[in-house]
């Protein structure tokens, strides 16, 4: 029961995290014990957390980079969640992590989390093969494992919550060819290289703009 219950609280997370919408290198930890230490002139952040039994769950969220703007929000939001299910009891501690669009450094922190006992870890990954390996260390474990944004290509995960970035390509190119009225020159500007997002959206974008012979592709790069 417990782990179905780390499930739903882990798909909820995630959800509210993709809606933001992949930094320093090392992890933070969130807890209630760490709560009770400060002082009586605590923040209001720090007040938002409550002593807790130690009976609650234990959530992280493995994050790829904050290369983007929105991904800080995405972690603000993370954290404004998190803390209201200290508040409550529910969740006992979280920890952070961000691989700064290193695979290497994401599968280093995957294991540590694996090695800390988590009841379940929401993950964007860097690379959509490069963590397969070490989410089915996890699932092994016994961790749920919700991956979000940026998915992996593996079936082996607990839950995925993700939108469509194939629509997501279609719908922008079909609004820029719409304000050119089918005829101009475009510069495609794409994010990392190899990353799923970026070529979905790109497919959809460009299976859109091959039905416009006025449409010319003029360059492309990626801006990492």
């Amino acid at each position: 029961m417990k782990r179905k219950i780390a499930l739903a609280l882990a798909v909820m997370m995630a959800a509210g995290a993709l809606a933001a919408c992949g930094g320093s290198s090392s992890e933070s930890s969130t807890s209630s014990s760490e709560t009770a230490e400060t002082s009586d002139d605590a923040s209001a952040e720090e007040s938002s957390e409550t002593e807790s039994s130690g009976q609650g769950y234990t959530i992280a969220l493995c994050n790829n980079s904050l290369g983007e703007t929105w991904r800080y929000q995405m972690v603000a939001e993370f954290e404004q969640a998190a803390d209201a299910y200290v508040e409550a009891g529910v969740i006992s501690e979280y920890y952070e992590t961000n691989a700064e669009a290193d695979a290497s450094k994401q599968i280093s922190d995957m294991q540590d989390l694996i090695a800390k006992g988590v009841d379940g870890i929401l993950i964007a990954v860097v690379n959509p093969t490069a963590l397969n390996d070490v989410i089915d260390e996890a699932m092994d474990a016994g961790i749920k494992v919700v991956a979000f944004n940026a998915l992996p290509d593996t079936d082996n995960v607990t839950a995925k919550v993700n939108q469509s970035d194939y629509d997501f390509g279609r719908i922008g190119a079909e609004f820029l060819v719409e304000k050119l009225n089918g005829e101009g020159k475009i510069i495609v500007l794409q994010g990392v290289a190899g990353n799923t997002i970026c070529e979905g959206r790109w497919e959809g974008a460009k299976d859109v703009f091959d039905q416009y012979p006025g449409i010319e592709i003029v360059g492309e790069a990626y801006g990492n």
